[in-house]
């Protein structure tokens, strides 16, 4: 949902939204909110130095993952990043 309405938030509404998502993907193990979280957040990190930053780490931890759908993903995704 965040990655539709991205576009409309405020900044302080992106930071938050942002601080949401670092938390899901540090501590959450439901592979659909992962999938979805890497998602959005991949895409905004494209505009984002700091978040492409913290996020990568995380992704390629994500490429090794045991259930193929996370691990798929976050394989896409880091070679959105040239990675």
């Amino acid at each position: 949902m965040l990655l539709a309405i991205g576009p409309f938030l405020s900044e302080s509404e992106r930071e938050r939204s942002i601080a949401l998502m670092k938390t899901h993907i540090e501590e959450s193990g439901d592979w659909i909110v992962l999938n979805h979280t890497m998602e959005t957040l991949a895409q905004w990190a494209h505009h984002d130095t700091n978040l492409e930053a913290w996020l990568v780490p995380h992704l390629a931890r994500f490429a090794e993952d045991s259930r193929k759908s996370v691990a798929k993903r976050a394989q896409r995704l880091l070679g959105g990043f040239g990675r």
